[in-house]
């Protein structure tokens, strides 16, 4: 008599699900909690997470874009999935369907995944060489317009031109003035926001970023209504958003001395 061995069935590979995330995004963190509670519960379930501080996770996640077949018009979010033959680019979406599109997925074990294929870097780079000088130029000014920087400007100008400065010497000051804000801004934007972006506990600091900002802001908007009404009764002593008296002498008597010599361009 021949025992016959029951036929081994190939093991089915685990189910890749692929998460596009940015750390700063406060959409992103329940479904990231989510996203590590399913890869705890499901082992054939496997999770890639990719940080999209990272240029490379961006040429990446573009990859994925074309390769599903993704709407232009849909990209360029701060979150996307990719599990099986579906695709998500709204945090709202993935929050509500990914749970069941993986269940599903599982169930029937035998997931279709598309081929990612390579090209994310060319396609990026195609996409911006769309966008013409004037494009980039109105954008830019839009974007640059600050009203606290104008309003200093135009006080800046004033002053000066009270002081008996000629327009050559109003226009260093203003040019000047222009480029240190501009430099400022460009080291937030790429020394300390991205410095905070590398720090290990920065996702658990940005969950209470966004509440936190939102409560000073509403602060200092009741403040700065408060201070209107007292201005416009003449009370303007009173106010609340000023500088103490011994900062306000110590930036008069700068201002003073700077006019007074040619260190005027200190000014900007």
């Amino acid at each position: 008599m021949v025992l016959l061995a029951p036929a081994a069935w190939p093991e089915a590979e685990p189910l890749a699900l692929h998460l596009f995330y940015s750390p700063s995004c406060p959409h992103c963190h329940p479904i990231r909690d989510l996203v590590s509670r399913l890869d705890t519960d499901h082992s054939d379930l496997t999770v890639h997470q990719y940080n999209l501080t990272d240029p490379d996770n961006v040429e990446l996640m573009v990859d994925y874009y074309v390769s599903y077949d993704v709407p232009e018009e849909q990209w360029g979010g701060t979150m996307a999935a990719f599990v099986g033959d579906r695709w998500w680019a709204e945090p709202e979406e993935i929050l509500d369907e990914i749970e069941p599109a993986v269940l599903d997925l599982l169930g029937n074990r035998s997931p279709t995944t598309s081929a990612v294929h390579g090209g994310g870097e060319s396609t990026l780079v195609a996409m911006f060489e769309r966008f013409g000088v004037a494009t980039v130029a109105v954008a830019g000014l839009v974007d640059g317009i600050n009203p606290c920087a104008l309003a200093a400007l135009v006080f800046l100008i004033s002053f000066l031109s009270f002081s008996g400065r000629g327009p050559r010497q109003i226009l260093a000051t203003g040019l000047l003035f222009a480029a240190g804000v501009f430099l400022a801004y460009l080291g937030v934007g790429f020394g300390l926001f991205r410095g905070l972006q590398a720090l290990s506990g920065f996702t658990t600091v940005s969950k209470l970023l966004y509440p936190v900002m939102a409560a000073g802001t509403a602060v200092l908007t009741g403040l700065s209504f408060r201070d209107f009404l007292r201005a416009r009764a003449g009370d303007a002593g009173d106010m609340s958003l000023r500088l103490p008296k011994r900062l306000l002498r110590l930036s008069h008597g700068t201002v003073r001395k700077l006019l007074g010599g040619p260190g005027f361009l200190g000014l900007a």
